[in-house]
């Protein structure tokens, strides 16, 4: 009996896997694009485009959080590398963060 072999799942072309960006309008069902107020268009879940605009706003405040978050995570790992290659020891930058130096080596270690 011949082996069968998987089906492979053409992936679309970018092309071919456009969506209608129009604001307002669902994408794949589940999330919709939003023109913000600095008129760029944002994807965002149903609940977001049906909540209230001071909703939405309280939305946004979040998003911005998180991206601030991320991008100081990147700057604390950026600061413990720098930190580590000047000497400074795991217990010594644990104490700056309010940590134990075991958990900041577990955390930022090699």
């Amino acid at each position: 009996m011949p082996s069968k072999r998987p089906s492979r799942r053409r992936r679309p072309s970018p092309v071919e896997d456009t969506a209608d960006l129009t604001p307002g309008r669902e994408s794949a069902g589940e999330v919709a694009v939003i023109l913000g107020g600095d008129g760029v268009a944002y994807f965002a879940p149903r609940s977001i485009r049906d909540a209230t605009p001071r909703q939405q706003s309280a939305a946004a405040r979040i998003q911005s959080t998180v991206r601030a978050l991320g991008h100081g995570q990147v700057q604390l790992q950026m600061q413990v590398v720098d930190a580590r290659a000047e000497g400074l020891s795991w217990e010594a930058i644990g104490w700056c963060m309010g940590l134990t130096g075991e958990a900041v080596r577990k955390r930022f270690g090699s």
